[in-house]
């Protein structure tokens, strides 16, 4: 018995030696080692082979380093489990199922080892195994699997983690008597919130597929690691049909995947579309768009087609005719639309050959218009999308055509004084219109024409005609005074599209002073809320025109904010910090409110803002604010202390030589509580970044102008701190950047104030007993002073003197302990 092991033990090790030669050779070392398990029916001579593979198992396991050579044994042994698995179901695959059972167990057992290589290398070999095991057979088996993999999802060590995902994923269908399965639950929250990016991916690849978790996997496609957004549109989407998904899942979905970043993302986004979707919509691209919903989400729709005519190599042929045209739908009408862009912009063919003339044209834009008017709500988006499309194709049209010309013109006239006429309709309404004017001030003429028709309407009791469901008598005054504020709004949202058109002010073009001193003065005075706040948006626009008629109607806007509390002063708030921005904060001297004659100052009423309990109303003040200090109309310490010190204080900080002195006058730094979430370390090594000139874009010479007197305030200041703090300033003044000139002055007082330092930090272990960790770290403190102060400053005030501009090297070991990171 004895000399059977010994061939047994001598034959596997030498197998073992074998297969580190390389991979060629792992599949029939893997045969013979099988046959070596198979050679006699004794069970002791499969109770040897399981322990001597193992032995040799743990010897790998043990080695510390990453060994090219321990990899390959990796590889090999995980080739003969799969080997092994093959073979299962033959004579000798009882046997093949015990080894692998054995060697799983043997596994488990260093799942909570120390060596983090060692629980990698354990989660390693017992993924692959269970990867080529077609069950386990043994209640004890999964349940050990189950309490010693678990933990392992949350291991420190993010390639453990990885292991364990691998290892587990077959037992996600696990379901514990409340009806829930903790496995999937846990990949779920992992692929969620873990925050290693192959973690994420690991439990991404191997999620169950089904009603509960494909909502889960569809949110990757917005993951912060590209890698994962690849690998979900390339290979994970691939096992999903896309028929399973909602149209909102698919509009998510396509809309993240085709407006990303990384281009290597759209062609995964691309691909997975056109090889596969479309597979399922017969070939055809307008049967895939009206499973998309296109009215509810025209953006996904429109990066869908240009990616479509991006990569098509030969353009489709189409039939535009009559019939085309009398049954159009939101996506045909996309679709044509995109097609005659993508032939407008990228061929040289005539676009003309795909539009109808222009009089055609407005005949079926009016027919729409018709069954716009005439059909119920919920076919209405429909019709106005289609009516969108048509107008949105302006830059195409034929206006060479003098009749079509004059047809389409007085057909835009009539949609713009509809009442029936979408929101959405009337910018482009407005587009067309000032596409058929000569210049601005006719444009402007034929607007402030519209709007007079609109208000005669409403005077002469016409609109309810025009509704053509009711007579004048079966019209309340209810009624009447709803449609007459329905036209207001329309017509103050029409003066509002327009306005942002303008190029021309009021004093250049007189005929938008009647439109201020007729229709927008009066709206702002109105007591319903929407049209006051529609009337601060076209008197802002009129501003922008002009400075001063900014500084004429300023005191209107701060008195809304000064006094309104409703969405009109989060409008005014608007206005007024984009004004500034257009002329200056020295264009807009103290006023006096024309509600209440209380004087008013510019910065005092934007500053109470700040303070208010409507958390939109501090946004957009903080947002205002930031923009006034990024574009340095602004310089106020105190002001500055009240910003986001998220994004703002970075962007706001390297900027300027200016804004970095702002931030340098932030109050002193003291350490907080003991349970503080912010440690002083944290926040200091934040305050030193932002004050590091070298990283300024306005600072070519790259002189570091402000840690030199930070280095000697925090020093003279430790002086002040109890000794146990002292420690945590010489740590801060150690991160402080002195690479370039150094003020001789700041330099000798440097030396001086921390020799007293040195004898503070001294001092500490003669006053309290402290541990251990607490000893070495004062030593380490003392140590590094020690090297601090190990030059006489008169050696180094030679050296200043013979050398203006001293380098880091040239400082001695004072700059050497204050760049160590």
């Amino acid at each position: 018995m004895v000399q059977g092991e010994e061939t047994v033990h001598s034959q596997i090790a030498a197998l073992f030696h074998q297969a580190q030669e390389g991979q060629i050779t792992h599949r029939k070392t893997s045969s013979l080692l099988k046959k070596i398990l198979q050679s006699s029916d004794e069970t002791s001579h499969e109770k040897e082979f399981t322990a001597s593979f193992f032995h040799m198992t743990s010897i790998l396991l043990s080695v510390k380093k990453q060994d090219i050579y321990v990899q390959k044994m990796f590889k090999f042994i995980c080739s003969f489990f799969a080997y092994a698995c093959e073979s299962e179901k033959e004579p000798g695959g009882s046997r093949m199922y015990r080894f692998l059972e054995n060697m799983m167990i043997f596994l488990l057992r260093g799942t909570e080892a120390k060596d983090k290589s060692v629980r990698y290398r354990v989660c390693f070999l017992l993924a692959n195994c269970m990867q080529h095991l077609n069950e386990i057979r043994s209640d004890v088996l999964w349940n050990a699997i189950k309490e010693r993999m678990v933990p392992r999802l949350y291991d420190k060590e993010a390639n453990v983690r990885v292991q364990a995902v691998n290892g587990m994923a077959r037992m996600q269908t696990y379901v514990e008597e409340a009806g829930h399965a903790p496995i999937m639950e846990r990949y779920i929250e992992m692929m969620r919130h873990d925050p290693s990016a192959d973690v994420r991916k690991a439990a991404m690849m191997n999620m169950d597929i089904n009603e509960y978790t494909i909502p889960y996997i569809l949110e990757r496609c917005a993951d912060v690691d590209v890698g994962i957004r690849k690998i979900l549109f390339k290979k994970r989407m691939s096992d999903i049909d896309w028929r399973w998904l909602t149209v909102e899942q698919r509009q998510l979905l396509l809309l993240h995947g085709l407006t990303d970043r990384d281009e290597m993302v759209k062609q995964g986004c691309l691909k997975m579309v056109f090889d596969g979707w479309m597979k399922h919509s017969e070939n055809n691209l307008v049967i895939l768009l009206s499973s998309l919903d296109v009215v509810s989400n025209v953006k996904v729709a429109e990066e869908l087609l240009k990616g479509y005519f991006a990569t098509i190599t030969k353009l489709p042929e189409h039939n535009f005719d009559e019939k085309y045209w009398e049954n159009l739908t939101p996506e045909t009408i996309v679709y044509w639309r995109f097609f005659c862009e993508h032939i407008n912009d990228h061929t040289e063919l005539d676009v003309g050959d795909y539009i109808p003339s222009l009089s055609k044209y407005t005949e079926y834009l009016k027919v729409y218009q018709g069954h716009f008017r005439k059909s119920p709500e919920e076919s209405q988006l429909a019709y106005e999308f289609i009516i969108n499309q048509m107008l949105s194709v302006l830059k195409m049209l034929d206006f060479s055509d003098e009749v079509g010309r004059r047809v389409f013109y007085e057909e835009i006239k009539t949609l713009l004084m509809d009442e029936k006429s979408a929101e959405t309709t009337l910018p482009l309404l407005v587009d067309c219109l000032e596409r058929l004017c000569e210049d601005e001030k006719e444009f402007t003429r034929v607007m402030i024409d519209i709007l007079t028709d609109i208000g005669e309407l409403i005077e002469r009791n016409d609109l309810p005609n025009q509704m053509e469901a009711m007579t004048l008598e079966e019209y309340s005054a209810e009624d009447l005074e709803q449609q007459s504020l329905l036209a207001t709004i329309k017509c103050l949202y029409l003066i509002k599209v327009m306005l942002q058109k303008a190029k021309l002010s009021h004093v250049e073009n007189v005929s938008l002073e009647g439109i201020i001193q007729e229709m927008i003065l009066p709206s702002i005075e109105s007591e319903i809320a929407i049209i006051q706040e529609r009337g601060l948006e076209c008197l802002g626009l009129i501003c922008t025109l002009d400075k001063q008629s900014s500084i004429e109607y300023m005191p209107i806007f701060l008195s809304f904010v000064n006094l309104i509390e409703d969405s009109s002063k989060i409008k005014a708030i608007q206005i007024v910090f984009d004004l500034i921005i257009l002329f200056g904060l020295n264009s807009f001297p103290d006023c006096v409110s024309p509600f209440n004659n209380e004087t008013l100052n510019l910065l005092n009423v934007l500053k109470k803002c700040l303070y208010s309990k409507d958390p939109q109303v501090q946004t957009l003040t903080v947002q205002g604010f930031s923009k006034l200090f990024l574009f340095n109309i602004l310089n106020e310490p105190e002001i500055l202390g009240e910003q986001s010190l998220n994004y703002f204080i970075n962007l706001f900080s390297f900027s300027s030589i200016e804004n970095q002195s702002l931030v340098t006058s932030h109050p002193s730094i003291h350490p907080g509580e003991k349970d503080s979430m912010l440690n002083i370390q944290q926040i200091a090594h934040q305050l030193i970044d932002w004050t590091d000139s070298t990283k300024c874009l306005k600072n070519p010479s790259s002189i570091q102008l402000f840690h030199p007197d930070l280095a000697l305030e925090l020093a003279t200041e430790a002086l002040n701190e109890p000794a146990a703090y002292a420690k945590h300033f010489v740590q801060i003044i150690s991160k402080l950047k002195l690479n370039h000139s150094i003020k001789l002055e700041t330099l000798e007082s440097l030396h001086s104030t921390l020799s007293s330092l040195q004898r503070l930090i001294s001092s500490i272990d003669s006053i309290q007993i402290h541990s251990t960790q607490n000893d070495l770290d004062n030593s380490n403190i003392e140590s590094e002073i020690s090297e601090l102060l190990n030059q006489d400053p008169n050696d180094i005030k030679q050296q200043l003197e013979e050398n203006q501009k001293i380098e880091l090297d040239e400082i001695s070991d004072i700059s050497d302990l204050l760049n160590d990171d």
